[in-house]
């Protein structure tokens, strides 16, 4: 008898056990996706395209909100009903209710952790580290919650252990999250650009002098000219990689910009590839940023030899969403420069003082700022970091 009552004390046993199993990866959940919407709500990271391969292009993309609201934020409420639903199928009067719920949550966390990864490895084509951790709680807890209503057995009023409504429930509640989500990330993320406070990085000496940090810059030997005139009153110093989206997408605005002010700025460009073979400052190389010294070096060596051609080259180079080609690259610079033996060239320190430049930059805003993304935007006023959604965002802060 004593060893029956045991073995049938067992799977209560078993459940209770596993119950506090799921409370603990439910909070740890909870913690991860707080910890997510801190950083994105803090000064912690900031958009762009980031050395350390973090999840600032997630974080600061179109998905990371829903109707303005952080994802992450958002996550904590079914976490919370989660930890609901655990104590009230303690309670006898509330235990098919706690079941029904945990099933719709656990079918409801799958089908969101399962969008998610789509969208990264599909869509955004990056990928989070700590938001794939988050995912993998929330499937953790998901699962948990089958495994341990198989362990307890039927619910109360019922011969199954599984509430296939819920989960229908939850599928259904998921696939309209998921529209939900589409529709409101299209929201604007204008304010996400904005002066970074107390960084002051770039300052004008003089006609042809600024200062970057505590070094001189010749503006007529160390930088490469994009548009302008060095008379103009305002400088604008970009630090940008050929193979960063957001420096794409800023080049397009300045344009515009610079466009609709005919000789008020002058600009100019640093480079500061996101690849390890020439930035000490990046850890981790990424497919995203291949070729992108390779094609800093060819930039750099038209600019010194030939800048009155640079601003053209420039221009063609960040046309479009991508880079161009290495090899497109490197015959369309020989055109601007017959005769020029380019390899040669390319490893003459003297052509490619900017790209020097731009790399210590670099580091410095990354050691003494902690940001080490780009694009980096620096005028005599403030210093910016990323790109806007659009050129009035921009626009209002040269105003």
């Amino acid at each position: 008898m004593v060893n029956s009552t045991a073995d049938t004390a067992t799977p209560a046993t078993k459940a209770s056990q596993l119950l506090w199993v799921l409370r603990l990866v439910i909070l740890a959940g909870a913690g991860m996706a707080g910890y997510l919407w801190w950083l994105r709500s803090s000064d912690a990271i900031q958009p762009g395209c980031h050395a350390s391969g973090d999840c600032s292009y997630l974080w600061f993309s179109s998905w990371a909100s829903w109707f303005g609201l952080p994802v992450s934020a958002l996550a904590l409420m079914p976490y919370a009903l989660l930890l609901l639903g655990t104590w009230l199928v303690t309670r006898e009067n509330f235990s098919r209710s706690g079941r029904k719920l945990l099933f719709c949550l656990a079918t409801f966390l799958i089908i969101m952790a399962g969008w998610f990864i789509v969208l990264q490895g599909i869509v955004l084509k990056h990928w989070c580290r700590l938001c794939l951790l988050s995912h993998a709680l929330s499937v953790s807890s998901s699962l948990l919650v089958f495994i341990w209503a198989k362990a307890a057995g039927p619910s109360v009023n019922s011969n199954h252990w599984f509430p296939g409504k819920a989960a229908i429930a939850g599928l259904a509640l998921g696939l309209a999250a998921i529209a939900g989500h589409s529709l409101g990330s299209q929201q604007s993320e204008a304010a996400l650009f904005r002066a970074l406070p107390g960084i002051q990085i770039m300052k004008r000496l003089g006609p042809e002098e600024i200062q970057l940090f505590d070094q001189k810059v010749d503006l007529t030997k160390e930088v490469l000219p994009i548009s302008g005139s060095l008379a103009s009153g305002e400088i604008i110093v970009k630090l940008f990689d050929y193979t960063c989206p957001d420096c794409r997408r800023l080049h397009g605005q300045l344009r515009h910009l610079t466009a609709a002010s005919p000789g008020r700025f002058f600009e100019v460009g640093l480079p500061a590839p996101l690849a390890k073979a020439c930035n000490p400052e990046v850890k981790m190389d990424t497919p995203l940023h291949a070729n992108a010294c390779q094609l800093a070096q060819i930039a750099c060596v038209v600019g010194r030899l030939k800048p009155a051609a640079f601003p053209e080259f420039h221009e063609w180079m960040m046309t479009g969403a991508e880079p161009p080609a290495l090899e497109a690259a490197f015959q369309r610079a020989q055109a601007l420069l017959p005769g020029v033996d380019l390899v040669q060239a390319a490893q003459d320190r003297a052509n490619l003082r900017p790209l020097e430049l731009g790399i210590q930059t670099f580091q410095r805003n990354a050691r003494v700022n902690h940001l080490d993304g780009l694009p980096l935007l620096m005028t005599g006023q403030s210093t910016f970091l990323g790109a806007p959604d659009n050129i009035d965002t921009l626009a209002r802060f040269f105003k």
